[in-house]
């Protein structure tokens, strides 16, 4: 079975409306649209359902840009049928990595007040001949050379 990915778009009427997308592997649009009705129905009985959308996901192509292989593994085990049999119900805006810092948004950013300790932070890197003369730090592939001496001198952010 030559199984593709597809990503469906969707509205879940409870409380409030939830944009939301889950992934779906199937043979082709009209079957991935039979699983995901399928799954929804059984998992949702009592909330309604409307506007579905379904593409077909390239890995090449999504949202102007060319996902990675780390993005590609994670959509291909959040995608329904999975091994623990969930339909993964994820914000129709949000990205497929999660956050890696509690300091940083959704794009990578640092939060307001949230200023690493390490940002304008100042090295300086001497090395000496055997007279005692100063001479490169590094040799011409930018590599630091053996023997040489740093100094921090500050930062405007640290603790």
């Amino acid at each position: 079975m030559n199984s593709n990915i597809y990503i469906i778009y969707y509205i879940i009427h409870s409380a409030f409306d939830f944009h939301a997308k889950s992934f779906i592997k199937a043979s082709n649009k009209d079957h991935a649209g039979e699983v995901f009705l399928k799954k929804i129905k059984k998992d949702l009985k009592k909330i309604s359902i409307s506007n579905i959308r379904i593409y077909h996901l390239n890995k090449n192509k999504y949202k102007g840009r060319v996902l990675s292989d780390k993005e590609w593994e994670l959509i291909l085990e959040k995608s329904y049928p999975n091994t623990k049999h969930k339909l993964y119900k994820i914000s129709k805006d949000s990205w497929f990595a999660p956050n890696k810092s509690d300091n940083r948004d959704s794009q990578g950013r640092f939060s307001t007040n949230n200023t690493p300790w390490n940002k304008g932070l100042r090295i300086s890197f001497e090395k000496r001949n055997e007279n005692g003369k100063f001479c490169p730090a590094r040799n011409k592939l930018g590599q630091f050379q053996s023997g040489i001496k740093y100094q921090i001198i500050g930062s405007n952010n640290m603790i």
